[in-house]
């Protein structure tokens, strides 16, 4: 979409979980004059200011690979909360121009003058390059997106901007970019998404309870343990899904991962277990063990 004077994809709105891409208009390519929540802004363009958006407030939104003429290639003359944006371009204020950011991330944009942000934007508790005058408790360190090369931006664990940021009111009850829960550990993370441990690839579904293709069902607790829908009570440690060591109160410990299971070894017996999918009812389920050569129920 395009317009010859403000907002090519929105003007005067408020808009949930909506992603504005390819549009194009003087000032707010993508959106003007608006507030967005948990939206994402791709490619949008602007003949002179705000690629992205131009006036307006954004929560939980990412902002990437978008272009201005003059200034702002991300975002111009806005408010910005717990933000991610990347790879946006300008000739002033490469990531925002004139703009508030807080627990934000403002790295990899590109502009002659300010690639991430111009001097006159105040920066809160946000990982940027260089550090800014304007502002407290920023950070400079490298995001350490999971791959920026593929566009994933969410956060590693080893990560700087993980519960390194400051917890507001709004936050109570509020959900990151991916709908998993703003706060997870205590502290918000910098940026739009928030780190969820080992269960990070996890899709949320509802009550808490997540979803992995991989693994099925599952509510897990901040100190480890999970309840999984078929296998019942299981306590999970790692750094990724690839590669976990879980202790079950029937089988001691077991190591899988995403490209193992429904493979299990059993570490106590020195055997591989399979696992047959959808045998479990909550507190157990049917294996076949290889070491044995028999199906048991565990």
């Amino acid at each position: 979409n395009s317009a010859s004077r403000y907002g090519g994809g929105a003007i005067d709105g408020t808009l949930y979980q909506c992603t504005l891409a390819s549009n194009s208009a003087w000032e707010g390519g993508g959106v003007f004059r608006s507030d967005l929540y948990r939206c994402t802004l791709a490619s949008n363009s602007a003949d002179y200011s705000g690629g992205g958006m131009y006036f307006g407030a954004l929560y939980n939104c990412l902002v990437f690979s978008n272009s201005a003429a003059a200034n702002g290639g991300g975002v111009s003359w806005a408010t910005l909360y717990n933000c991610t944006l990347v790879g946006n371009a300008a000739a002033r204020g490469g990531g925002v121009y004139q703009s508030a950011l807080l627990n934000g991330i403002a790295y990899y944009n590109t502009a002659p003058d300010g690639a991430n942000y111009e001097s006159n934007s105040t920066l809160s508790f946000c990982c940027t390059t260089p550090m800014p005058t304007n502002g407290a408790g920023n950070i400079t360190n490298a995001p350490q997106f999971v791959s920026a090369a593929a566009r994933d931006y969410r956060l590693t664990l080893s990560s700087p901007c993980v519960n390194t940021g400051t917890n507001q009111p709004w936050m109570t009850g509020a959900t990151d970019l991916r709908g998993n829960p703003r706060i997870a550990y205590g502290t918000v993370d910098r940026g739009a998404y928030e780190q969820q441990g080992l269960w990070d690839d996890a899709i949320t579904v509802s009550d808490g309870w997540k979803y992995l293709a991989w693994f099925g069902y599952f509510y897990p607790y901040e100190n480890g343990w999970l309840y999984h829908a078929e296998h019942g009570w299981l306590f999970g440690v790692g750094t990724s899904t690839s590669s976990i060591w879980f202790w079950s109160p029937s089988l001691a410990w077991l190591w899988s991962g995403s490209s193992v299971y429904p493979f299990l070894w059993h570490n106590a017996g020195g055997a591989w277990l399979y696992y047959y999918p959808g045998s479990g009812n909550g507190s157990g389920g049917w294996f076949y063990n290889y070491g044995t050569g028999m199906n048991e129920w565990h």
